[in-house]
């Protein structure tokens, strides 16, 4: 069967994609949890690596627009088994962090309904499975389903931060008690001992994803345009909404309020009966629950475009590039939800729970962060390399600009890297002896996955089918609009 992808991604559906990725607001009670040093993080975070990584993006996915994002350019740099390598990385981290918001939806819903029941181990294995597999379903219908869950998605979010930090400013304009509690000395202190810096990598997950409507070129509208426009305009609204949120929940509500509760929506609900609005909970609530999984959404279609163009390009079985005529990648979706599922059952029935949480979080904030390497790292490589391919946009500032920017954003991802390799030790109390080796083997197996992979590539998964062909073209070699300035 001919697949065919039909442009649905238009320019405002692109911004609120973006905003759906970036405009986490389950994240803001995490990162408020250190007080004044999670707004000095942000805002590092935001310099550090937000601003170069939104930079980057703009330049490679308005000038390499192939579907399959990051694999596309990474393989116009380092060769196809670097760009394997980039995309399986993203791709497997997101798969370590998708039980996790489907438990936080699961316990929302509880809270939304007070229902104890809600919360039982039962309850919430069968609630996130039926969810994870609704959702691959519902993806076998194409982009243009994101495109929608994610126009709502985005209202919902923008509503609900924008109401959270209105009311924030509301707090201080009436001179209410801060829950923020700012002191040099404290503040000194606090950011000299290395395991509040597991903060600063919280930060940057909640800034990472600009990247990921890359991943569906073949389904934006004139996407030499739209991607760095769409990414100038949803880049900033979603930084100062977070920035501004986060500031307006830890002046509401007290640190130790906020380290106390056991999951990020009973801040909120601290937050609003501070403010004697409980009546006003619910529908944020809802507002939050539907941003979440509107979240989800928007990864969950996106990074497996990349294993797609690793299939496409021959380095899987033909098997997993098998497309339904919408452009879904129907066997390796139903693959991913295998594997979700296999760790969703793991994390909710894992007998001590917590401990699995935080090592998928750093396993996911590393896997990530690895992935940035290639993309920061490309990117500088590619002005040297394809200095005769035009760029509807470019970093100013010629070779020196482009170092300073990308080179800025690949040694933060390397530095906060090695605090998520720090992160469940300090967060657990580990034994080292215990907690290093099999993390740092099981990271070193994930990240040779490709290269063992690799090894047993036969020559027979190059040959791709007729009815394949126009994907296989559209996925390795530049179109005619690339080529045009």
């Amino acid at each position: 069967m001919r697949p065919r992808f039909p442009k649905q991604i238009g320019f405002i559906s692109l911004i609120l994609t973006n905003i759906v990725v970036l405009g986490g607001v389950e994240n803001w009670p995490l990162i408020g949890n250190a007080g004044a040093l999670s707004l000095f993080f942000f805002l590092l975070a935001g310099l550090l690596f937000f601003v170069p990584s939104v930079f980057v993006t703009a330049e490679l996915a308005s000038t390499w627009r192939q579907a399959g994002g990051l694999y596309v350019w990474v393989k116009e740099a380092f060769g196809h088994r670097a760009a394997f390598t980039a995309a399986w990385l993203m791709w497997i981290s997101q798969i370590f962090w998708f039980p996790l918001p489907l438990i936080l939806i699961n316990s929302s819903t509880a809270l939304l309904f007070h229902s104890p029941a809600m919360t039982d181990t039962f309850y919430q294995l069968i609630f996130s499975l039926v969810l994870l597999w609704v959702t691959t379903f519902i993806f076998f219908q194409g982009m243009g389903v994101q495109s929608r869950l994610n126009s709502i998605g985005g209202m919902g979010l923008l509503t609900s931060g924008v109401l959270i930090t209105i009311l924030g400013f509301i707090w201080i304009w009436k001179e209410q008690p801060l829950g923020l509690l700012f002191s040099v000395k404290t503040f000194t202190h606090d950011l000299s001992h290395i395991k509040n810096w597991r903060t600063f990598a919280a930060v940057l997950t909640t800034l990472q994803g600009i990247e990921i409507s890359a991943f569906h070129a073949q389904s934006v509208k004139d996407p030499k345009k739209n991607y760095p426009r769409a990414a100038f305009i949803s880049a900033p609204i979603s930084f100062i909404l977070a920035f501004l949120g986060t500031f307006a929940i830890v002046a509401v509500v007290a640190q130790k309020q906020i380290i106390a509760s056991q999951n990020e929506m009973e801040v909120i609900e601290i937050f609003y009966h501070a403010f004697n609005l409980p009546g006003l909970f619910p529908l944020v609530l809802i507002l939050f629950i539907l941003g979440l999984y509107m979240s989800i959404n928007a990864w969950y279609a996106s990074s497996i475009k990349g294993l797609l163009a690793i299939a496409t390009h021959g380095d899987l079985p033909p098997l997993f590039r098998q497309v339904n005529q919408q452009g879904m990648p129907t066997t390796l979706m139903i693959l991913q939800a295998l594997i979700i599922s296999v760790l969703s059952i793991l994390y909710i029935l894992f007998p001590q729970v917590n401990y699995i949480y935080w090592i998928f979080v750093a396993l996911t904030i590393m896997l990530y962060l690895l992935s940035y390497l290639f993309i920061f790292s490309a990117a500088i490589k590619l002005r040297y390399k394809k200095t005769d391919v035009p760029r509807p946009y470019k970093i100013p500032g010629g070779k020196i600009g482009i170092w300073l920017v990308a080179g800025t954003g690949l040694a933060t991802s390397l530095v906060v890297s090695i605090l998520a390799f720090l992160l469940p030790d300090y967060v657990l109390n580990f034994s080292s002896l215990t907690y290093f080796p099999w993390f740092s083997l099981g990271l070193v197996l994930i990240c040779l996955a490709p290269q063992f992979i690799l090894m047993f590539k036969k020559a027979s998964w190059k040959s791709a089918p007729p009815e394949e062909m126009e994907v296989q073209a559209f996925l390795t070699s530049p179109s005619k609009e690339m080529l045009t300035p």
